[in-house]
């Protein structure tokens, strides 16, 4: 069966606005309503595409920002060059291994904790897998002010495991893959600068990971669906568990 694992709304902070627009078909009699719609894309349930970050003024494949910056979109490395993906999904429940429902914030996962997470659920990790960490962390959504404050993440050492393991992206429940506060003042973004800028894998971010850990579903097939916008940086996507 299906389920939606992406969360209900646009997301928290997002500055979302909407316009109606009218417009009369007086000879047919009819009147047309259109939308404009204005928010931050890294918002919501969204994926990173490769093109939104960049380290030591270097991008994934050695690219410069400077060159493939452009306000009209990136050059390279945009959401249009993202593969959709449709493969095997893993949920590693960090919490439940932890012996907790909610991680607390700043709490790092190193690998030794996500191995033994899989293992305690019988699982291991292939390639092309989509990773997707539970840390519990989405129970604070409609708390923004606590939401957006701290949470937990993973380990710069745990992001290159799991590219070791040649996965293609990481997901996780919460606002970034990575913990807040960091592990170590440099490692502020260290998932995000393995992820996206030294290994090539995307990140998905605000996920909804409560009902498969709920009915210990660890494997299935992931669906994440973003548009393919252009020398966009990142979108809102609609993922879903096929169980």
């Amino acid at each position: 069966m299906p389920q939606m694992i992406d969360c209900p709304d646009i997301g928290v902070g997002d500055r979302l606005t909407v316009k109606v627009g009218a417009f009369d078909i007086p000879q047919a009699k009819t009147r047309v309503f259109s939308d404009r719609v204005a928010f931050e894309t890294h918002s919501g349930t969204h994926i990173d595409a490769l093109s939104h970050w960049s380290k030591n003024s270097r991008m994934y494949g050695g690219l410069d920002p400077n060159e493939i910056y452009a306000e009209a979109g990136m050059k390279h490395l945009g959401l249009d060059e993202a593969p959709p993906m449709l493969t095997r999904g893993v949920l590693i429940d960090a919490a439940a291994y932890k012996g907790t429902e909610i991680l607390l914030g700043g709490i790092v996962l190193q690998p030794e904790d996500l191995r033994g997470a899989l293992k305690s659920q019988g699982v291991s990790l292939d390639a092309g897998d989509v990773v997707l960490v539970r840390t519990g962390w989405a129970r604070h959504w409609d708390d923004p002010k606590k939401y957006m404050a701290e949470c937990p993440g993973l380990s710069r050492r745990s992001a290159q495991w799991i590219a070791d393991q040649h996965c293609v992206a990481i997901g996780a429940d919460q606002w970034m893959v990575d913990a807040m506060p960091p592990e170590r003042a440099e490692d502020r973004r260290a998932c995000h600068e393995v992820c996206l800028v030294e290994r090539g894998l995307h990140i998905i971010e605000n996920l909804n990971l409560e009902e498969l850990a709920r009915d210990k579903v660890y494997q299935f097939l992931l669906v994440a669906l973003a548009p393919p916008l252009k020398g966009g940086t990142g979108f809102p996507a609609q993922v879903l568990a096929v169980t």
